[in-house]
């Protein structure tokens, strides 16, 4: 406790090599770093909890609308691509009973034990018409906390591009500092005028 006292009476308590803007840029940083961890959650929170309830009311409602049949696979249809997945695959024609109205005919990508007269559980809305199967819980989820990581990491963007802006204008200055200090103290280290 002694040796402390004396140290600061002293002024050996500080840092030599730490300047007033060194300061002020840890002090800027530690403002920014808060503000990001106030700004995240209250940015990510509700986006995270909306895309969670309308995941839930996705789910509610296609699960009522979907459902499953048993389709006969009348045989091999042509070849058809998928731009967005950039596939090229062979197609079946298939043929179910809706729950109401007549059959109905369908062409759909083939599957590994489809051969004509085999049957295949398919997923039909409302209409009979093809459709794929209702959302699960997991995709519920997963987007929920995609949006959440998006989120925060969107908010990170912004702090981190102010404090490399202010850390560029501080090193400028801190920069002139330094030329200016070696200016005085060259002479004592290198002898000359």
């Amino acid at each position: 406790m002694a040796i402390r006292r004396f140290h600061r009476r002293l002024g050996l308590d500080r840092n030599p090599m730490r300047r007033r803007i060194d300061r002020a840029q840890t002090a800027i940083g530690a403002g920014l770093l808060l503000l990001y961890l106030v700004l995240a959650p209250l940015l990510a929170v509700p986006l995270i909890s909306l895309t969670y309830q309308n995941g839930l009311h996705a789910e509610q409602r296609q699960s009522a609308d979907r459902h499953l049949v048993t389709a006969t696979v009348l045989g091999d249809g042509e070849l058809a691509s998928d731009a967005a997945a950039r596939i090229v695959h062979q197609t079946v024609w298939l043929r179910w009973q809706p729950a109401s109205g007549p059959p109905k005919v369908e062409i759909d990508p083939r599957e590994a034990h489809d051969v004509p007269g085999a049957h295949r559980r398919v997923w039909i809305d409302a209409a009979g018409n093809l459709t794929h199967r209702p959302r699960s819980h997991a995709q519920t989820i997963a987007d929920a906390s995609m949006a959440g990581v998006v989120t925060v990491s969107c908010a990170t963007l912004p702090s981190l591009g102010l404090y490399a802006l202010t850390r560029r204008r501080l090193d400028r200055r801190r920069y002139a500092q330094w030329d200016a200090d070696w200016i005085h103290t060259a002479p004592l280290w290198t002898r000359r005028p």
